[in-house]
This record gives C-alpha cells, structure tokens and sequence, in this order.
C-alpha cells in the first residue's frame, strides 16, 4: 500500500480510544523488541478517600522515567511531593533501575528537583514560548552525573 492511499484526518482533540490504540500499538512495537515497561504509582488519599497527590511512571530496562508528581494546593510545602519523589526513586532502585529521569520546565518545579539531587542533562528553550523545557536526571547510586547540560 503507498502513503496515497492513505488519508490523514486533522483532529483538535482526539478521543481516550484514539489515543489508547495509539499507545498500544506503539507499546506493542517497543515491547517486542525491548521489554515491556512496569508503571510504578504511588498516590495519596486523605482521610475521606479525596487524591489529594500522587507520583507516575515507569520503569524498563534499568531506568525509570517520572511521568508526572501532583501534590494538592492546600498540601504544598508540606514535604508530601518529597515525600512520594523519595517514594519513586525507592520503588526505581527495587525494580533494579540505575537512575530516574523527568522532564519539567523551569517556571515549575526545576529547584525542587535539583535540591533532591536531580542534575539538568537537557534543555529545550522556548519550548514552551518563553519558557524552557528541562530533562532531569537522578543516579540512584549517589554519584554526581557528570552529563549536566546548563540550566
């Protein structure tokens, strides 16, 4: 078949089925060849059941990668997002990950990242415009990363 026969349809918002078949062909792809990822989760609940914060991510391959770390409004400066960081980087280490990656920008949490250890290995400049967008890395066994790009 040749790209001809093809049509592709723009779409403002695609919908959570579009994107799940996505995922999961491109999932299929990279598990086939490399192994499959193992999500790590760790999400906290307050005391009538409400998420009030949670880390996401995956581990394969000896890394992990930090999808996203949400702490609630009235639980900021709490140390909870230290808290489930510390969390994340111990469930890493027990699934035998040598170092955490994630992406942020520097309008977010940059310091909060770098004051637990995380070095800049990347970054994007007006992505977004104005903005910068960093990758952060972490070895798990204490050595300083020696690939720091500038922040």
């Amino acid at each position: 078949m040749i790209l001809a026969d093809f049509r592709i349809q723009s779409e403002r918002r695609a919908s959570p089925e579009e994107i799940a078949v996505l995922e999961r062909g491109a999932a299929g792809s990279r598990d086939s060849t490399t192994g499959a990822l193992r999500e790590l989760a760790g999400i906290v609940r307050d005391e009538v059941g409400g998420q009030c914060g949670g880390v996401y991510g995956y581990a394969w391959r000896g890394c992990c990668e930090i999808q996203s770390l949400w702490v609630g409004e009235p639980f900021g400066r709490s140390g909870l997002g230290a808290s489930l960081l510390c969390w994340a980087e111990q469930e890493a280490s027990r699934l035998d990950c040598s170092h955490v990656v994630l992406f942020t920008d520097t309008s977010q949490a940059a310091r909060f990242y770098t004051r637990h250890g995380y070095v800049v290995i990347g970054r994007v400049d007006d992505h977004p415009r104005g903005d910068a967008a960093l990758w952060l890395r972490k070895r798990l066994d204490g050595t300083r990363s020696d690939d720091s790009a500038e922040a």
